[in-house]
């Protein structure tokens, strides 16, 4: 079954969406910006004062991603 994005928007199939080469870029180019600006060094800074502040970034993303009852 196909779902169709008609709706509201042009006329782009679901499944076909993540074959248009931007929406793929965008989507790594996000998560490697995450990866390097966030969890790297909460992992492998020597300061405390920057490991803390990056963990409460990675937090405050994680809280932003989870589903709300």
């Amino acid at each position: 079954m196909r779902v169709s994005l008609r709706e509201n928007g042009p006329n782009i199939w679901a499944s076909e969406i993540l074959t248009v080469p931007i929406v793929a870029l965008c989507g790594i180019g996000l998560v490697s910006a995450i990866l390097l600006a966030v969890i790297l060094p909460a992992v492998w800074s020597r300061r405390a004062a920057r490991r803390r502040a990056a963990l409460h970034v990675l937090d405050r993303l994680v809280r932003l991603l989870r589903p709300r009852a």
